[in-house]
């Protein structure tokens, strides 16, 4: 009796394990292993029989062999469950990183797609640029020809107003010169003399040309003098020597027809043009010339 006891609590605790560490033995389970073994309180019965004992040993070893199995069962299940997990888990981890690969690829693909639609545009407004700049180049280029002609047609304004004045200074510096004091013959006398040699004649028959282009021009003869001392002949001086050969000259060129108004005048020794204490400057003292006056105005 005691030792049925014994082997149904060791019985008991082996099952309560076995329960408690998978924790799925139900409650009506246990109930129909232990319930007819026990009374309304819970207390195990055990009879005397040896038929009984063998019995209940039996069912009970044959509960312990189904809870086992059923244990085997639940872990084999449990482990395909796992299994299945892990595999839902790598496929769904494949999954996502053949998701996250195509993401990459598509995130690549429109980020290709932005960057050419980028350089598209970046060109784009590139040759904008260009077509503006060089629009304004051109505009820039076609206004500096207009300044260019502007400038030079006012140049060509200019220079011909230019021309124009600097003709009129031509023409009136012509006319200046023209007007000016022309000498057109110079004679030269021995000393102490006042007739014509045939040199002083060939010098006035010369004059008379030019002075043919000079109608109506006064004429002014100046007699000139060495400044030697007048020591002999009808001279009295230097003055009166000088106004005797401007006096020759005169009635030489009026017998060659000159009718311009001439006035003969003496300056003694007063207006050299040469050395005076030289013979050679005494010799070119003594001169008569022949000046005309085209502005009419006579110095």
């Amino acid at each position: 009796m005691k030792k049925v006891s014994c082997l149904a609590i060791v019985g008991i605790f082996i099952l309560s394990v076995a329960l408690t560490g998978c924790g799925n033995l139900k409650k009506n389970e246990f109930e129909t292993v232990f319930g007819k073994y026990s009374d309304e309180n819970g207390q195990i019965i055990v009879n005397d029989y040896q038929g009984q004992q063998e019995q209940i040993q039996a069912e009970i070893n044959q509960k312990i062999d189904d809870v086992g199995q059923k244990l085997d069962q639940e872990v084999s299940d449990r482990k395909v469950g796992v299994d299945e997990a892990k595999k839902a888990a790598n496929d769904a981890m494949a999954a996502a990183e053949q998701g996250d690969a195509d993401t990459l690829d598509a995130a690549k693909s429109e980020d290709d797609k932005v960057r050419q639609d980028a350089q598209k545009l970046a060109q784009k407004a590139e040759e904008s640029a260009k077509k503006f700049a060089q629009a304004e180049d051109e505009k820039v280029r076609q206004q500096a020809e207009r300044e260019a002609r502007e400038a030079m047609n006012r140049a060509n304004s200019a220079a011909g107003e230019a021309n124009k004045a600097n003709d009129a200074v031509n023409a009136l510096r012509s006319k200046v010169e023209k007007m000016k004091p022309v000498t057109v013959a110079v004679v030269r006398f021995r000393s102490g003399q006042s007739g014509l040699t045939n040199e002083a004649k060939a010098e006035l028959d010369k004059a008379v040309d030019a002075i043919g282009m000079y109608t109506g021009a006064p004429i002014i003869i100046k007699g000139h003098a060495d400044g030697n001392p007048v020591l002999r002949g009808s001279y009295k001086s230097n003055w009166d020597l000088s106004q005797a050969r401007a006096n020759a000259v005169m009635k030489y060129l009026q017998g060659k027809g000159v009718d311009n108004s001439m006035e003969a005048v003496a300056r003694a020794h007063t207006e050299p043009i040469a050395p005076a204490f030289t013979a050679k400057g005494q010799a070119q003292n003594r001169r008569a010339e022949v000046i005309v006056y085209p502005s009419g105005i006579v110095e």
